[in-house]
């Protein structure tokens, strides 16, 4: 609290003022990361997800978000996979893997071709235009991210590690 003549602050306005966490949060953003010190167990946050996501409200705003969104289909593509799996004998499930992974092969070539063809067909379209200066700016930017994300494949392909660094992840979000 703060008086005419004279300064006394709280606890949590103090801790306010040089930015660090308060023992009773106020604004969104001190509730937000309360919930997120609670939830530092996968088993907290994830039984806290699941009630959250329960309010179809907080479940449509939560699908806004296009990584969230990304996050929850391939959790349930994987949980659909292994109740699959479990319920199969080892030699078909062997073999529905191979399967799987010849899949992802084609999926894989089949961005590759899609990409080069899709450049081939616009540029011809692109044939006597001439870009302005934001144009091109865009143009070489996304050039930036297709060039990053062809680099990534090649040593993904060449290493077989293919974990997305976080700055190319961070480059394809646009940040």
């Amino acid at each position: 609290m703060r008086g005419p003549g004279r300064q006394e602050w709280t606890e949590d306005a103090a801790k306010r003022e040089v930015g660090r966490k308060v023992n009773h949060p106020v604004t969104v953003i001190e509730k937000v990361r309360a919930i997120h010190d609670l939830a530092v167990y996968e088993q907290v946050a994830s039984s806290v997800a699941a009630d959250l996501l329960r309010r179809p409200d907080v479940a449509f705003k939560a699908m806004g978000d296009r990584v969230a969104r990304d996050s929850v289909n391939r959790a349930q593509v994987e949980r659909s996979r292994q109740a699959v799996e479990h319920n199969m004998p080892p030699a078909a499930a062997e073999r529905l893997e191979e399967l799987r992974q010849s899949s992802e092969f084609l999926d894989l070539v089949t961005a590759c071709s899609a990409f080069t063809g899709s450049i081939g067909r616009t540029i011809g379209n692109l044939r006597g235009h001439q870009l302005t200066e934001a144009e091109k700016s865009t143009v070489l930017q996304q050039i930036a991210k297709v060039r990053a994300t062809a680099d990534w494949l090649e040593s993904a392909v060449g290493t077989g590690n293919l974990t997305l660094d976080k700055g190319l992840a961070a480059l394809l979000r646009g940040q």
